[in-house]
């Protein structure tokens, strides 16, 4: 299975046999060169994406905390945060990114959310 073939729906981390699990888990991913995956900073990226969107500091930051959580950053600029649910991949901010950007980023919430 390819990115290309992975399709987001809400149910694939639900259903995933060990064996679906397995083939995710061992995928490689990349992201363009200028953007590299990062651990999410509860605190001081909630506040960051506070201050842009004016969503709410405290329910990020629990998120943050308690979900499977990524970033993504150029240099040391946060670009994008990806987070799952028992069964759905939630893209916490922002709204959209680039496709090369948010699939790798998807697939990375999923091989974190596996690995737990």
């Amino acid at each position: 299975m390819t990115l290309r073939e992975w399709k987001s729906d809400i149910y694939h981390l639900f259903y995933m046999n060990e064996t679906q699990q397995r083939v995710v888990a061992e995928m490689k991913l990349d992201l363009p060169s200028q953007y590299r995956f990062d651990e999410v900073h509860p605190n001081s990226d909630a506040r960051f994406i506070e201050n842009t969107d004016k969503s709410r500091f405290e329910t990020l930051r629990r998120v943050y905390e308690c979900l499977p959580a990524v970033s993504v950053r150029c240099g040391n600029e946060l670009i994008g945060v990806g987070a799952s649910t028992n069964y759905k991949f939630y893209l916490s901010w922002p709204c959209t990114l680039p496709q090369e950007v948010q699939s790798p980023l998807e697939m990375r919430v999923w091989q974190d959310s596996i690995g737990i």
